[in-house]
């Protein structure tokens, strides 16, 4: 290795590759034609429990991440990337009264570059894979049907 950093590079390629092997991936996964891409994302608490293969967006008020809606209009009918790995965003408030604001976000994973299968992917009510599928290309995330 040149430097420690080009070892911590390498070795976190290792630790994702090894991640993406795991069983619970292999029905997200696709193909390889494009290399998955790993990114965090901050996702807005409150949104109950999302699965993996949820599609997000991003609200441009906080930055922080949520289900994709085709029919909002606050960013996050723009996808971003596809949750890697359930995880509970806590219950879900009918007002910001009701909200614990101690910390508004919660860390996790998303794909951000890849081929996916398309039956693995989740959306909001009312928005399906071809609302969106153009815009998906647009960020390097392909689709295609398992058989």
């Amino acid at each position: 290795y040149k430097s420690v950093e080009s070892k911590k590079r390498c070795e976190g390629m290792k630790e994702i590759e090894k991640f993406l092997q795991g069983e619970e991936y292999k029905n997200l996964i696709a193909g390889t034609e494009v290399k998955p891409m790993v990114k965090g994302i901050f996702l807005k608490k409150g949104q109950g429990i999302l699965k993996a293969g949820s599609v997000l967006g991003m609200t441009t008020t906080d930055n922080l991440g949520v289900l994709l809606d085709k029919s909002a209009t606050d960013g996050s009918q723009n996808p971003i990337g596809i949750l890697i790995e359930e995880i509970d965003t806590g219950e879900k408030v009918e007002t910001e009264s009701q909200a614990d604001f101690s910390s508004d976000s919660i860390l996790s994973q998303m794909f951000i570059r890849g081929v996916f299968n398309q039956e693995a992917l989740l959306f909001a009510e009312g928005t399906s894979l071809s609302d969106i599928e153009t815009e998906l290309r647009k960020i390097d995330i392909y689709t295609r049907k398992m058989y």
